[in-house]
């Protein structure tokens, strides 16, 4: 681990990092990229600045920063973490918000008296004004952490998104047991989605119940013995209760027989591609 540390705040520091960079930072970075690319004119802000009197003095240094709705004071005049005096410094803090944001609505320009605000620009280090005392501008909008998570796409899976990236191991081989299984076998048997690969785990492979779903639908009028059934319009709403066809099962078969699949020319237990 980066910089590690045996100490209990910087493990908690690490997983707050990851949190917000996979919940909020990232995301936001792809969002305000994605719109630059289709022409939108945007304007970007980080919001580091806090006020001590919201922590306790428990809590290590280390650990502290700026919390959700840390904005409220400066906006609203709540103070939902503890009161604190809107001083000359923290004044400016909230005549950057108030007079950014209500002129921004008016005219699409987030002017203020302080600093000039500029939009996003069009380099890979999108600007941003940084809001604190002595608003300014700054160039980098977590592209450390960006280039982090966008790097780790080519694992087979982008955890911003939660969509793979490649067609890995688990799609192959629902496609070898929906298309070459049964015509090559003919021996059917009848097991629900969730129970040939746990139910959490289509979850996290989004891109799967889809192609689940269609390619399930394409072979419901297989004949394995029992009479074909009129093809259905594929549904992508309630994917663990479709019931699908699968080769060398019993009908009580709670889960795939290894061999069969495997004889096949899919491995479920191989590091190939997964």
């Amino acid at each position: 681990m980066r910089d590690e540390e045996n100490t209990h705040d910087f493990y908690l520091d690490r997983y707050t990092e990851f949190l917000s960079d996979v919940m909020f930072n990232v995301p936001a970075v792809d969002g305000i990229l994605g719109r630059r690319d289709k022409g939108w004119n945007l304007y970007a802000y980080s919001f580091n600045h806090y006020n001590e009197a919201i922590w306790s003095e428990d809590i290590p240094k280390r650990m502290r920063g700026s919390t959700h709705i840390n904005e409220y004071p400066y906006m609203f005049d709540m103070f939902p973490f503890g009161q604190y005096e809107i001083d000359e410094k923290e004044q400016i803090v909230a005549d950057v918000i108030q007079q950014s944001f209500i002129n921004f609505v008016k005219t699409g320009v987030p002017l203020n008296q302080h600093a000039v605000w500029q939009n996003i620009g069009t380099s890979t280090a999108p600007r941003h004004l940084a809001i604190s005392p002595i608003p300014h501008m700054e160039d980098g909008f977590f592209n450390e952490s960006t280039t982090l998570w966008h790097q780790i796409r080519e694992y087979g899976f982008d955890l911003i998104t939660q969509y793979p990236t490649r067609e890995g191991k688990m799609i192959k081989v629902i496609k070898l047991i929906l298309t070459q299984l049964p015509a090559n076998n003919g021996s059917i048997g009848f097991v629900r989605w969730q129970n040939l690969f746990h139910k959490d785990c289509s979850n996290f492979c989004a891109l799967l119940r889809p192609k689940m779903d269609v390619l399930s639908h394409q072979n419901e009028n297989i004949n394995g013995g029992d009479a074909a059934v009129e093809p259905k319009k594929p549904r992508l709403e309630e994917q663990e209760r479709l019931t699908i066809r699968f080769a060398k099962l019993s009908p009580d078969a709670q889960a795939p027989v290894y061999g069969s699949v495997a004889a096949a020319g899919a491995d479920l237990f191989s590091a190939e591609d997964c």
